[in-house]
């Protein structure tokens, strides 16, 4: 069904059935929200390709793509997936909407992880990881900008049954 690998500071997660592709992104959507509980923010690509690989080598043009979407396309903690992934999922296009798991910004496609029974749980494991990494954040414009960015995600899509939260992190203070 699903297989995964681990090099240095990779995770690799492998779905060879395309009838599973819903229930693929809730199991990147559930190991996404362990590591922000755990203080751990992700930033990924989905892609989809040939992979070959067996005991000694493995052979990738999809590990490959990942990694790029990962590093060039995404500068903020998402997953984001390879537009050839929604294009061929037409038959089930529906399916991908009404699962509210894919996420559309500009051109880029990446995975919600937010719904209604896990978003105080990721607001408050965010805020804590930016509080007890206040200075360090701020000291780094671009970690601090990662920050910012998935606070107005959170803020943006949380669900209108979640109680209303302040922002955590002031884009703009005085001296």
């Amino acid at each position: 069904m699903y297989q995964y690998k681990a090099v240095s500071d990779s995770i690799f997660l492998k779905c060879t059935n395309r009838e599973l592709f819903i229930d693929f992104l809730n199991l990147l959507k559930i190991i996404y929200v362990a590591f922000i509980k755990q203080g751990l923010f992700l930033r990924g690509g989905l892609s989809y390709g040939k992979h070959f690989e067996n005991d000694r080598i493995t052979y990738s043009h999809v590990l490959t793509k990942a990694h790029e979407l990962a590093e060039k396309i995404t500068e903020y903690p998402r997953v984001v997936i390879d537009n050839d992934i929604i294009l061929m999922s037409e038959d089930i296009k529906q399916d991908i909407i009404e699962s509210n798991l894919v996420l559309k910004s500009g051109n880029t496609y990446f995975l919600n992880i937010i719904d209604s029974s896990n978003w105080n749980d990721i607001f408050e494991s965010a805020k804590s990881l930016y509080l007890s990494s206040f200075e360090q954040v701020n000291k780094n414009e671009s970690a601090r900008m990662k920050q910012i960015w998935f606070q107005n995600y959170l803020i943006e899509m949380k669900p209108q049954e979640c109680e209303n939260k302040e922002k955590y992190i002031e884009f703009y203070s005085s001296w």
